[in-house]
């Protein structure tokens, strides 16, 4: 779980509010590769799981820009959390080898 600190004004007071949440893991597409080998995109949902106000449970709502300022906080904070992958991270091992040969 993440958490991240947002400023929203309501009735022209400023709350910061903290937010809990959750970032599925991203494996970004593969379109370079044969069509057997390609895939889209998946994971990076967002998931907002607990806003706070001062300690306390904050029901008021986010508006759609508020929203996706936190998501988008909230992914930022995943990413950095992340270790930077392996470079055998990005090799399939069920890939098919070709080989060229040496004139090609």
């Amino acid at each position: 779980m993440y958490s991240i600190t947002l400023l929203v004004e309501r009735d022209e007071e400023e709350l910061e509010l903290h937010i809990s949440g959750s970032v599925s893991s991203y494996v970004p597409a593969v379109t370079h590769l044969r069509p057997e080998n390609c895939h889209p995109s998946e994971g990076g949902e967002v998931e907002i799981e607990k806003i706070t106000l001062k300690g306390n449970e904050w029901n008021g709502e986010l508006t759609d820009n508020e929203r996706t300022r936190a998501e988008e906080s909230l992914t930022e904070a995943a990413r950095d959390d992340e270790d930077p992958p392996d470079s055998d991270d990005y090799f399939d091992d069920d890939l098919e080898v070709i080989d060229y040969p040496e004139h090609f």
